[in-house]
Order: C-alpha cells, then sequence, then structure tokens
C-alpha cells in the first residue's frame, strides 16, 4: 500500500539548487518520497526527482565498494602524504567552515566549482561597484537590461520573483517597467517566449562589448557614426538611452557564468562604465546574477574565516590570495596540486578537470564516477537531507534550510570532521 502524503505540506521551503535561493516552497511528502507542490521550477523538480531516484550509494575506496570508515582512512592517508593539495567546496556555510578548518590543518587552495564567474567580475571590485540588490530588483526598478544569453534557463524563477512578481512593497500585481535583453536569439525567437514584457535587441556575443560601447557613447551624447551589428539597427540603441536616461531606477543584470572568465571581466568592465554614465542623470544600478551552489556563501565565509575570498592558500601558514595562481582549474592543469578533495553537496555532476592526481570526492548519491576517484563519501543535500544555510544571489540574505527526510548521510562538515579525527590520528602515530 503506497505511502499517504502528509496532510498538510511544508509551505516556506528554501531551495538550494540556484543563486535565487527561492524560500517560498511548498513541498509535500510520501514515505521517502519528496514532491513540490507549490512554486516549484523546472530546474527544483528535476533535481528532486535525480536525488530520491539515486537511491543508496556506498562509500567507494579505489573504485570497489566500502564502509564510511575505509573512505575515511584512505582520504586520511591521501591527504597527510599530500604536500600541496586543494580543496574545491560547494557546501552550505557549516560545510565551508569545516573545508576551511580542513585546508588551514593541511596547508591547501580553497576554491570553488563556480568562481571564474565570480572573478570575471574582480574589475568591479578594483573599480567600485554600483551594485542593487534582488529586493530593490523587484521593488524600486522601472527598466531593467538584461545582457547577455536569456538567464530564464538557469534561473527558472528570475522574471516571475524579481520582474513580473504578483505582488511588490509599494503595489499588487507586477509593476510598470521596461525590460530589454540585450544578447544572442535562439532560432530568431526569444528565449523566455513566456515573457511578453520583454523587448529583445539581437546581439551576438562576440559583439556585445561593441553594442555596449556604442550605448555608452550614446549616453555621452557622443554620434556614433556606424553600427555593424546585424539585425541592431542603431535607432534602437538610441531608444534604449531615451528610455534609460528618463528612467527614475534603472539596473543593468547580467548572468556572469554565462561569458568565459576573460570575456565575462570585459563585459563586466564595459557595463560598469555604462552604468556610471547612466548615473550621472539618474540612478542606475548593476546586479550580476549568479551564486549557484553557494558560490556567494563559500566565498563570503572565506572571507570573513580568513580575511580573504576563494582562491586563498595556507601553505605558508597563514592566508595568502592571488586570484590567478590559486585557481584551483589552473593549477590542476599545470600539475601545482598533488591531491584534490572536490565538495558539491547539489550537484551530481562529476569533478573537473581531469587532473591525475588523488581525488577525494564528497556528493550526493548518483553519480557516474570519474576512475581516478581514489575515495568517494557520499554526503547528503542540504534543504533536502540536512539543515543548512546557503546565501542567495546578493550575498544579503543567508537562506534557512530545512531537513526534509530522514537520512543516514553525513553532511559535508561531518564527513571532513571525521577526516580531520582520522588525520589527528595519523599525526599522533595511533
Amino acid at each position: 500500500m503506497p505511502a499517504a502524503v502528509e496532510e498538510r505540506p511544508r509551505h516556506d521551503v528554501g531551495c538550494p539548487f540556484c543563486g535565487l535561493a527561492c524560500d517560498d516552497l511548498a513541498v509535500e511528502r510520501a514515505g521517502e518520497a519528496l514532491q513540490i507542490a507549490e512554486n516549484g521550477c523546472p530546474l527544483s523538480r528535476k533535481r528532486y526527482a535525480e536525488l530520491q531516484s539515486a537511491g543508496a550509494q556506498a562509500p567507494l575506496v579505489d573504485g570497489r565498494p566500502a564502509d564510511l570508515p575505509a573512505a575515511i582512512r584512505r582520504a586520511g592517508e591521501i591527504l597527510e602524504s599530500s604536500h600541496s593539495p586543494v580543496l574545491v567546496v560547494a557546501a552550505d556555510v557549516a560545510g565551508t567552515r569545516a573545508t576551511l578548518r580542513l585546508a588551514d590543518r593541511l596547508g591547501g587552495v580553497i576554491d570553488h566549482p563556480g568562481s571564474g564567474a565570480l572573478y570575471a567580475q574582480r574589475v568591479l571590485q578594483d573599480s567600485g561597484l554600483l551594485s542593487t540588490t534582488l529586493s530593490e530588483l523587484r521593488n524600486r526598478a522601472d527598466f531593467v537590461l538584461i545582457v547577455g544569453p536569456d538567464p530564464g534557463t538557469s534561473f527558472p524563477r528570475f522574471y516571475e520573483r524579481c520582474i513580473e512578481p504578483r505582488q511588490t512593497l509599494f503595489a499588487d500585481g507586477t509593476p510598470a517597467r521596461a525590460l530589454l535583453r540585450l544578447g544572442p536569439m535562439t532560432q530568431g525567437l526569444p528565449v523566455n517566449a513566456a515573457t511578453p514584457l520583454m523587448e529583445e535587441l539581437p546581439c551576438a556575443m562576440e559583439r556585445l562589448p561593441e553594442a555596449i560601447g556604442a550605448l555608452r557613447a550614446l549616453l555621452d551624447d557622443r554620434a556614433v557614426a556606424s553600427l555593424d551589428l546585424p539585425g541592431l539597427e542603431l535607432s534602437r540603441l538610441e531608444d534604449v538611452v531615451t528610455r534609460l536616461k528618463a528612467a527614475r531606477y534603472p539596473v543593468v543584470v547580467w548572468a556572469p557564468a554565462q561569458f568565459d572568465e576573460r570575456d565575462g571581466a570585459l563585459i563586466a568592465q564595459a557595463l560598469l562604465e555604462l552604468a556610471r554614465a547612466a548615473t550621472r542623470t539618474t540612478r542606475c544600478s548593476l546586479f550580476p546574477l549568479g551564486g549557484s551552489a553557494n558560490l556567494l556563501g563559500v566565498n563570503v565565509v572565506c572571507t570573513w574565516q580568513s580575511g580573504y575570498p576563494l582562491r586563498t592558500s595556507f601553505g605558508t601558514g597563514v592566508p595568502e590570495h592571488d586570484p590567478w595562481r590559486y585557481s584551483a582549474r589552473r593549477m590542476l592543469a599545470n600539475g601545482e596540486a598533488d591531491a584534490l578533495v572536490w565538495i558539491n553537496a547539489f550537484d551530481m555532476e562529476p569533478p573537473a578537470p581531469e587532473s591525475g592526481v588523488p581525488t577525494i570526492l564528497l556528493a550526493p548519491p548518483g553519480l557516474s564516477l570519474p576512475p581516478r576517484v581514489a575515495a568517494y563519501i557520499p554526503v547528503g543535500v542540504p534543504g533536502l537531507d540536512h539543515a543548512g544555510q546557503v546565501f542567495r544571489a546578493d550575498a544579503i540574505v543567508a537562506v534557512p534550510l530545512r531537513a526534509l527526510r530522514p537520512s543516514t548521510l553525513p553532511d559535508v562538515a561531518t564527513a571532513l570532521g571525521l577526516i580531520e579525527a582520522r588525520l589527528a590520528e595519523l599525526g599522533s602515530g595511533t
């Protein structure tokens, strides 16, 4: 007989699967199965289904099934003999703090799988960021310019939550605002066809700097003699500038993870100069939309614990930050690391890149393991298997996550604590 669904769903459930960190889900439970009853999105429903269909998975040691103590022992052996370990972490706040403790103990480097998107914005740190929050975007923006591919694929509820909310602080219903997207089209059609509010300004990715430069020149009342952008006439950009100047609170949005690190830095600089030019006549802000897999949370925790953001080394006994030198992907590609601890509590994707060094993997059950994994420790997912906290895309709010189902899987902090205890044993000769 199938288990009965709980009489009342759990409301105000936090979702850890994208940077929006929506906290309004309603989730029903039938036995061990969880179902999103309200306010889900394609991404959250997909992840719920994947995680529940994965079933139980035993720890592995060198590709063979083992128990948890054996996997912990193998991890301890690898790290005890390591001289230059890299720890790549996507976890909740508690898991990140545990990773930092381990990195400090080992003299290792700490990074995040998605930190390239973070450092594509470094120019904003160096030059000064004109930033806003998700709440300000939702409640105050009357002109929103999205640059790049449609963010609705990676952040499915972005339009619902931030652009077309049913209610804001100041009014019921969708507020009056203009929404434009400057970026590539998909087969000539808007990517997000369900958002009729959006006007499309077609522009290939490689031509975006040219289009942003033209907007900047027009904002400065400088003539643009010609514009060679297929499908995008100069008159349309002139109209954008006119409306931008007339707006009370314009916001420019882009998703840095949709650009590679080098091109992302160029786009960030161009958008910053655009916003600065607009701010001479109105209040214009930028919003980099990102933070999935708790990227912003991991970065914030690293900063408050060590004084430095991600891509920091503890190899000299004190924290040392260098976003190029201590990029985990660069170090692994160049053979500068001799061990890898790859932690991703949110996803079932295997670690990358192919590095050839002994790898300790902490991730939820259900993924296909690459052959180089020396020790695999299955861990629970924050917000499903255990409670936790993640930061949303503006790094302003830490969203609490609740345990929604019984689980025997350790959380990341517990698993790393066991590895630390094993290292202490090895260090004491026991």
